[in-house]
């Protein structure tokens, strides 16, 4: 036997190889550190199917570099892991003036996410920005703010696909009308939280 298989071996035999998934992941999540996640990654299968649902839960995307690997693992075919289905968080507002439809595209596949933030990334146009939220009906929030080239149609994608949403900003989005608001509050029953340029508005579903 080799000496990895040894290790497998010994893993497998171990007390905490027996505990179920949702505390190994409890225990996972308790690490403050990048670098031990991913060298708890390492140790085994099991230990790496829960390391990196935590890990890609909300990746780091503050600057070019990371924002380059992270794509280049979600775009990548024969990933270990569907990487696309693990983002929940995506925020994009720290690179605002470098983020366009192209950058987004990528991230057109990732249909699980709960919280999307486009904050000032305002050479995003419609085409973008409706692409991330098609077919996407786990969005929870919404913040495009100071998007101002975002119409109704972004809003009409929104009302159409994402029936859990609870939160939108579209502070500074001045070519949205009531038109969309309407569909929205009609269509996203659990919403309870618009922010429309410097006013907060509640609706309260029936």
């Amino acid at each position: 036997m080799s000496v990895s298989r040894d290790i497998e071996q010994v893993h497998r035999d171990s007390p905490i190889s027996r505990l179920p998934p949702e505390l190994l992941i409890a225990i996972f999540a308790r690490l403050s550190s990048t670098t031990d996640l991913l060298n708890c990654m390492l140790v085994s299968p099991t230990w790496g199917s829960n390391c990196v649902a935590i890990l890609w839960h909300r990746p780091l995307c503050n600057n070019w570099k990371n924002l380059h690997n992270v794509v280049a693992s979600v775009r990548k075919p024969d990933a270990l892991y569907p990487y696309y289905d693990l983002v929940k968080r995506l925020n994009l507002s720290t690179l605002n003036q470098k983020i366009n439809d192209g950058t987004v595209q990528p991230f057109v596949q990732c249909k699980r996410i709960e919280r999307l933030t486009l904050t000032n990334c305002s050479k995003l146009t419609d085409m973008g920005v409706s692409a991330l939220l098609d077919g996407n009906k786990h969005l929870q929030a919404l913040d495009v703010s100071e998007l101002d080239s975002l119409t109704d149609h972004t809003l009409f994608t929104v009302a159409n696909n994402c029936p859990r949403l609870q939160g939108l900003n579209i502070t500074g989005c001045v070519k949205i009308t009531d038109e969309s608001l309407v569909q929205v509050s009609q269509r996203c029953r659990q919403i309870k939280r618009v922010r429309i340029t410097h006013v907060s508005l509640r609706f309260i579903s029936s």
